[in-house]
Order: structure tokens, then C-alpha cells, then sequence
């Protein structure tokens, strides 16, 4: 897959606190892919405990931030794109 531009949809599927451990700042964890089905063949790789419900959250990119107001809903639809050079996009879709 090397040489070629990626672009992929994704939804942010949790936002959760954390601090950043060498100055105690908030940050937040915000991970960006998309919420699946479970099948039984998906079930029979993870730990049970693990399910909350009947659809799990894959994650593509999972960033920190440190903003006060952050732009990243859960639910919240964006475009990701990963270029060649490693450049990384994240476009909010209307």
C-alpha cells in the first residue's frame, strides 16, 4: 500500500478525558473510526467481557488533544486522509 493516498470516512466514536503524565495537563482521547456489527466469527476474537451490546468501535486514528472546547462529538462525521509523506487530514463532513 505504499505510494498511495488514503481517504476514509469515519465517525468519532469515544471522547474521553486524560492527562497528559509529565506536566498533569487535561487532555482528551478522541478516537476516530467506526462502530461494526458483531458476528460470531468477530466474537470469537475478543474477550466477552469486552462487548458492551451488539455493535463494537474499531478505531482508525486515535488522537490527544489539548483544547478547551473541542470540535470531536461522539457521533461527529469526519474525513480522514493520510498522504504519502505521512501528512494526516481530518475534515469535518456537513
Amino acid at each position: 500500500m505504499s505510494g498511495q493516498t488514503i481517504t476514509k470516512n469515519v465517525t468519532v466514536i469515544s471522547v474521553v478525558p486524560a492527562i497528559e503524565l509529565a506536566t498533569g495537563e487535561g487532555l482528551q482521547q478522541v478516537a476516530f473510526g467506526e462502530n461494526i456489527e458483531v458476528t460470531n466469527e468477530i466474537l470469537s476474537r475478543i474477550p466477552p467481557q469486552s462487548l458492551v451490546g451488539k455493535k463494537l468501535g474499531v478505531s482508525d486514528l486515535i488522537l490527544f488533544v489539548k483544547m478547551e472546547e473541542s470540535p470531536y462529538a461522539v457521533g461527529s462525521k469526519w474525513r480522514l486522509t493520510v498522504e504519502t509523506d505521512g501528512k494526516i487530514t481530518l475534515v469535518k463532513l456537513e
